[in-house]
């Protein structure tokens, strides 16, 4: 059994979709909090588009309404309000479940951040991707996150 400990220059911060990760090199967005994952993960415009997520989600939401019509052409109202509602409940509690899955997986090198800020809840990034375009970011997060990730794009900077 392994007992590493984490080292202290890297974390990994819970957001709403995905995970925030931060290291030496790079900030880095994930769907878990796996350190593997991070190293796996490619520049932003590098790989797939971030939106095979929501089209995965959007194709399951006509397949379940597709099938909630079925149902509801063979029952009566009763049955149809009922089945309605629980297939909404059960695509609510699918996506909370699950929410972590569908955020994009990529990663910025300090050396491509153009701009950093924290400001109202958001850390804002400025950078150039993989392809060198130059694209803006806001992603919501803690204090303590966004704190971390000013601090070691900083010691970056000095280096």
């Amino acid at each position: 059994m392994n007992n590493e400990q984490v080292s202290p220059e890297r974390r990994y911060f819970p957001l709403e979709q995905g995970y925030f990760h931060v290291d030496d090199e790079c900030l880095s967005f994930t769907r878990s909090g796996n350190w593997q994952e991070v190293h796996n993960t490619l520049e932003q415009g590098e790989g797939s588009s971030p939106r095979k997520g929501r089209l995965i989600v959007g194709g399951l939401l006509v397949l379940l309404g597709g099938a909630g019509l079925t149902l509801m052409k063979a029952s009566s109202t009763g049955a149809s309000i009922l089945t309605f509602g629980l297939l909404g409940l059960g695509i609510l509690r699918m996506y909370n479940a699950l929410r972590h899955d569908f955020a994009p997986a990529f990663r910025i090198p300090y050396s491509k951040i153009i701009v950093l800020e924290y400001r109202e809840g958001h850390l804002r990034i400025v950078f150039f991707n993989a392809v060198n375009e130059q694209l803006e970011l806001a992603k919501r997060m803690s204090e303590e996150a966004a704190g971390y990730a000013l601090e070691r794009f900083t010691a970056s900077r000095e280096t």
